[in-house]
């Protein structure tokens, strides 16, 4: 038998033959039968599904047949279709297979995925016999070790006999056969087919996957291109499937003339199936190539689920179809093509479109999305947006013999003819059925324009109105009209009948869109005239979408849907509602409470599952449904009962819950035994309440073996509208952000913005139309959700939110991306409305870039800030920058004027002071004071505050170290003797050496620049002066005389000045005189003290303390005294700064932690530097350095310089003679090597060439 559907969620076809009469108000199909023994499940993916239904529901064969649905797991379903059976002793699975595995619905099956499914695998065995056979029919499958070996463990986890084909399964004239080659036990069984549908069915269970989106030839490189499987099916017998996955296949093979698919458009020469992932997804794109995407040569070509695009011939630029071709589209979109005759396509042959688009392609001849030059059919499809001189949507030629084409639920849309036929120009036989054509233009014709001579155009419950033609607005020429039909304006036509509304407005959404299945469509209200108005005779069953039509069938394409009120049972819940109206409440359990996961009423399998019970008579459940307003109405459902005893299972139907319909009528399940099928369409319309009741419920003889499942409760009805929701406002924002920050945008979000309302129902989701700005994700959550997809993935309600993030460095109220309102009917409001969004602005890092920089050797490098560190440096929020160096050269010293300070970093933190810090020479240690251990003594260590040594224990007071030039002493002073005194040591702490011995106080000293002296502060004449001595403490000259205090001497960097402070002026001011004492000059003016000078590395700024805010704080002045700068700015005491030797940090002592400590930082600077090479050196230096916009750190830049060597001149103080010798009045020749011979040239850093 044909099985009805089942509790596992398949599609199941019922064969045409089994049908009951439709004229009856209620159907009910079904056969009482145990469940079969045999089971056939056929992959949704094989071709030509129904004519392999047809033969089964012929065959006399008693086996249950169901169709795996295309968009879940294969595995799944089988395992769901066996799980409620005994007694099975065949199973066939018919489905494609390729390279030793097995496709089933949306998944593959092979040996390297067989272990996650294994279990569910070996679950079939509790329903197969012990002596079952598997018969699984793909081309192939085991045709390789894999194969075999997924074949051998199907037949180990089932304990079944496996069959499966080692070569191609299917028709001969494609070189297959039927037969099962390989198997695993004794097989039993027969094909599941009867030899007349082996003879008849023209098809191959075989599958060629694309592997590669690159257009290429190359047999060597693993891989699979479009072309190469094109090149294959055409080297091979015909009948194979290529599959294309999601993404574009971009042909960029030139070449043309030549038809064998090497190289220009593909060239399909046997019959082929070719299918995509999805017309939004797969796209095969020709743009550039310079012919046809496909020309299909003499062969049957089915292509589906995929996009044709960027084609550009004579003929036919999405497609060429010659003479004895026989092409079927579905769902495939022929969009962006051109050619100089049918822009998308050109036919010569046969060409079937089925729910596809031809949309915005070009003709500059005839033909924009189709040039039909023999025979076309179109069912379901949407031409919109060609354009062409004569029949931009459709042209139909009479250039060859007999030329018909077909249009049944067809939109014609927005084409656009500068001649005649903006919708279609027939010149031959065209047959139009249920067709909506608007917004066309055209000069004559904007609709139709019919041609001269034998032409005939039938049209039958058609719209022709809203087109634009100076002629024939709507209609062009005399037609033949089965009457039926709308015409918007009938100027310039002829040919139609009584039944005909002419001059007639039929309503139509002026808007072409997607109002459900697969393409666009005009909608009408059951305002419109088109309503109920057309015939019943010779019209499909169904609309453009897949909708059904009703016993009085819409005018058009689109069906006035009748309201649904359904419950599919998709989740194991009892608030299904998957139709147009909702049901009122949930489903109400009859004597028990145990919802939908347990107990004897509960929702498994995808259905309403029903136990019987011996104990109690009333198990079941029951609904309600609104249908206020409703004239008609009816009720349909499946079921499947499986009966081990005698317990009666009835569906009966009331206005109020309390008086309840015969339950004969509907379904009485009484003297049946196990069956499976469905009640269709039964009239519940005496029933019609705004309470209506349906229950599904066992009323006596109940029985634990016994149990029904229910699916698919429907209640259809007419007379209630459903009219589309409005939105005309979201208010601003409808949320917020920070910059560059996703935020999740939720339905209550947009509710409480917006101004949507719907008259007769509910807007229960929003729907994403464009993206403004940014990029936008839908879904559950954030961590799950997906890119915004037009049509798939694009509905804001209460399971998934929008998830947008603002473009980079964008702030300020943003349009994000535009809405609709979408009722629980299915309909859209008009127009979108843009969700605004706050983006709260926040700071970037700056971006800082590499440099260089050229100069010679022992030469200033002065850079400006024009061309300095920040003139190709940026910040994405236009902030001032200032820099710092994070590492300095190492070949020499940079002179910075500092605006700041950043990055402090404390380096002692002791509990005690410590003082007088001081950089070592190379800057990879620092000498300080501290008393830390009691008396002050002095102390190193390493830069980074690490590794402290002491060096003196004197238990006296020793401070102001000062590092000698070559970094392995220092000179200091200490009180050990009783006073003050200059002391050396070792920087290791050994050979401490007395340098001065005097009855006054020395102290303060400073070791010069060149190693050779050494400057201290005495007392000895009574005040304070400067004194200079050689480094070994010899030679101690006075350099000032004053009767003021003189102090802290420092030397500039080449030893030629020294810096010092004295009150001589009434306050203390910083000096500089040379270092022989003369020209003392005054640097500071200023009422408050200054004190602690010392110059930068570079000697062109001098670092000083001073209490001129109040307390002490470091300032930077120019060595001239301007440009003074204050950079720090502390209530405590900032004291005794320290350049590092490489001029971009400095050291000072602070009291801002409570006591005394060290504290390193680094410079900021404008970007503008010198630098100063070591004396002698050549090569490239590097430094490092970040810009900061002052909260933020760019990344590291590199700085490199290089200095070039210095060019010495040459030397040359003799020739010895002669060079040369000659006779008396006679020429010479004197050469460059007689000279090099005779001269004593010398050149140091080159070579004499001249």
């Amino acid at each position: 038998m044909i099985a009805g559907e089942m509790p596992a969620a398949t599609v199941v076809e019922v064969s045409a033959d089994q049908s009951s009469d439709t004229s009856q108000s209620s159907t009910i199909e079904t056969v009482t039968q145990q469940p079969a023994s045999e089971i056939v499940i056929i992959d949704s993916a094989v071709s030509d599904v129904q004519q392999l239904l047809d033969d089964l529901a012929v065959s006399g064969r008693q086996a249950d047949v169901f169709v795996l649905d295309a968009d879940r797991d294969g595995i799944d379903q089988i395992s769901e279709i066996l799980d409620a059976r005994t007694g099975v002793d065949s199973v066939h699975i018919v489905s494609h297979a390729e390279d030793g595995a097995v496709k089933l619905g949306n998944t593959w099956l092979g040996e390297s995925n067989l272990a996650g499914y294994s279990g569910q695998i070996a679950s079939w065995q509790t329903a197969l016999t012990t002596d079952a056979d598997i018969l699984l029919y793909g081309c192939d499958l085991a045709s390789n070790d894999s194969g075999q070996t997924l074949i051998e463990s199907i037949s180990v986890l089932t304990g079944a006999d496996v069959a499966a084909s080692t070569d191609d399964t299917g028709h001969a004239d494609y070189a297959a056969d039927w037969d099962l080659e390989y198997s695993t036990g004794e097989i039993e069984t027969k094909v599941a087919f009867s030899d007349t549908l082996q003879q008849n069915w023209e098809g191959k269970l075989a599958n060629i996957t694309v592997t590669t989106f690159d257009d290429i030839i190359d047999n060597g490189d693993g891989l699979l291109s479009l072309r190469e499987a094109i090149l294959q099916v055409n080297a091979g017998s015909g009948g194979d499937t290529i599959v294309l996955g999601a993404g574009t296949y971009t042909l960029t093979i030139t070449g043309a003339s030549e038809n064998a698919a090497t190289s220009g458009d593909l060239d399909l020469l046997q019959d082929v199936t070719i299918t995509g992932d999805g017309a939004a997804s797969t796209i095969i794109d020709a743009t550039g190539l310079g012919e046809s995407v496909f020309h299909v040569i003499g062969a049957v070509v089915d292509i589906d689920n995929l996009t044709i695009t960027g084609g550009s011939d004579n003929q036919g630029g999405g497609m060429k179809v010659a003479g004895t071709a026989d092409v079927t589209l579905t769902n495939v979109n022929v969009t962006l093509n051109n050619a100089g005759d049918g822009g998308g396509i050109h036919n010569a042959g046969t060409v079937t479109l089925v729910d596809s688009t031809i949309s915005d392609n070009t003709s500059t001849n005839q033909g924009g999305g189709l040039f039909n030059d023999a025979t076309a059919v179109a069912t379901g499809s949407t031409f919109s947006g060609n354009n062409a001189i004569d029949g931009a949507g459709i042209y139909n030629s009479n250039f060859g013999s007999v030329q018909t084409l077909t249009l049944t639920n067809v939109t014609l849309s927005g084409n656009t003819a500068s001649g005649d036929g903006g919708g279609l120009a027939n010149t031959e036989l065209a047959d139009l059925v249920n067709v909506t054509i608007t917004n066309n233009s055209a000069a004559d014709g904007g609709g139709i324009f019919r041609g001269t001579g034998t032409v005939t155009t039938n049209i039958t419950n058609s719209i022709i109105a809203s087109n634009t033609a100076a002629t024939g607005p709507d209609v062009s020429g005399n037609v033949n009209s089965n009457g039926f039909n709308i015409v918007g304006n009938d100027s310039g036509s002829g040919g139609f009948i009584g039944s005909d509304l002419l001059n007639t407005d039929p309503l139509l959404d002026p808007t072409l869109k997607n109002n459900g299945g697969p393409t666009q469509t005009h909608a009408i209200t059951a305002s419109s005239p088109a309503y109920n108005a057309g015939t019943t005779i010779g019209v499909p069953n169904t609309d453009q979408r897949g909708e059904t039509r009703d016993a009085s069938p819409d005018i058009g394409a689109y069906e006035f849907p009748l309201a649904t009120i359904l419950d599919q049972f998709n989740t194991v819940a009892f608030n299904g509602n998957d139709g147009t109206q909702n049901w009122t409440g949930n489903w109400v359990e009859l004597d028990e409470s145990d919802g939908p996961t347990l107990g004897k009423v509960r929702v498994d399998n995808n259905a309403l599952h029903i136990y019987g019970n011996g104990s109690n008579f009333f198990e079941g459940a029951h609904r309600i449904a609104d249908l206020s307003g409703a004239t008609t109405a009816t009720l349909s459902f499946d079921y499947n009962l499986i009966k081990g005893s005698s317990s009666r299972f009835r569906v009966q139907v009331s206005t109020d819950g309390v008086i309840w319909s015969d339950p004969t009528l509907i379904y009485d399940s009484s003297f049946a035994g196990s069956e499976s099928g469905s009640v269709t369409d039964h009239d519940i319309s005496a029933y019609i309440s705004s309470t209506t009741h349906v229950r599904f419920w066992q009323d006596e003889w109940g029985d634990s073996t016994d149990h029904i499942y229910f699916d698919n409760v429907r209640i259809e009805h007419e007379g209630a509208q459903n009219n589309a929701p409005t939105l005309t406002l979201l208010t601003s924002p409808v949320d917020g952000t920070t910059e560059d920050t996703e935020v999740e945008v939720s339905f209550t979000d947009l509710t409480t913005a917006g101004d949507e309302n719907d008259v007769d129902g509910t807007v229960d989701a929003f729907v994403v139309k464009s993206i403004s700005s940014g990029t936008l994700k839908i879904g559950a959550t954030a961590g799950s959700a997906t890119a915004w997809a037009a049509g798939t993935n694009d509905t804001i309600d209460g399971s998934n939110n929008a998830y947008w993030t603002p473009d980079l460095d964008a702030n300020g109220t943003q349009n994000a991306f535009e809405v609709v309102a979408k009722d629980d009917g299915g309909l859209e409001s008009a127009t979108n409305v843009t969700a605004q969004i706050d983006v709260t602005a926040q700071n970037d890092p700056p971006v800082a870039s590499n440099d260089g920089y050229l100069t010679n050797q022992d030469t200033t490098l002065t850079v400006g800030a024009g061309t300095g560190l920040l003139a190709n440096d940026s910040d994405p929020d236009l902030d001032p920058l200032l820099v710092y160096v994070t590492e300095g050269p190492t070949n020499g010293v940079l002179g910075i004027a500092p605006t700041g300070l950043t990055g402090e970093t404390n380096l002692t933190s002791d509990p005690g002071s410590d003082d007088d810090p001081a950089w070592s020479p190379d800057g990879s240690q620092v000498a300080f004071s501290s008393n830390r251990t009691g008396a002050s003594e002095i102390y190193t260590m390493d830069a980074d505050g690490s590794n402290v040594t002491r060096l003196t224990f004197d238990g006296a007071s020793a401070a102001q170290p000062s590092w000698s030039p070559d970094g392995t002493q220092l000179v200091f002073q200490t009180t050990r003797d009783g006073n003050e005194e200059i002391y050396k040591i070792n920087s290791d702490g050994t050979g401490l050496t007395r340098l001065t011995n005097d009855l006054a106080i020395d102290m303060q000293a400073e070791w010069s620049p060149d190693g050779t002296k050494i400057v201290f502060r005495a007392e000895r004449d009574g005040d304070r002066e400067i004194f200079v001595m050689d480094a070994d403490g010899t030679n101690q000259t006075q350099l000032t005389y004053n009767t003021s205090k003189d102090n802290s001497p420092s030397w500039s960097p080449d030893g030629s000045q020294l810096v010092f402070t004295t009150n001589r002026d009434g306050n203390t001011e910083v000096y500089v005189m040379n270092a022989d004492g003369s020209d003392q000059t005054r640097l500071t003016v200023e009422a408050s003290g200054d004190r602690e000078p010392t110059f930068s590395p570079d000697g062109m700024r001098i670092a000083f303390q001073s209490d001129r805010d109040g307390d002490k704080e470091i300032f930077v002045m120019n060595a001239d005294g301007t440009n003074v700068i204050q950079l720090t700015d502390n209530l405590v005491n900032d004291s005794s700064p320290s350049w590092s030797p490489d001029g971009t940090q400095l050291l000072f002592q602070t009291s801002r932690d409570g006591n005394a400590e060290i504290y390193a930082v680094d410079l900021q600077f404008d970007g503008s530097f010198d630098y100063v090479p070591n004396a002698g050196y050549s090569g490239t230096d590097t430094f490092y350095y970040v810009a900061n916009d002052g909260a933020f750190d760019s990344d590291v830049a590199t700085v490199a310089i290089t200095v070039d060597a210095a060019n010495t001149a040459p030397t040359l103080t003799t020739l010895t003679g002669p060079v040369a010798a000659t006779n008396e009045d006679s020429e010479v020749e004197v050469s460059f090597a007689d000279l090099t011979a005779a001269g004593d040239e010398n050149d140091v850093d080159g070579t004499v060439d001249a």
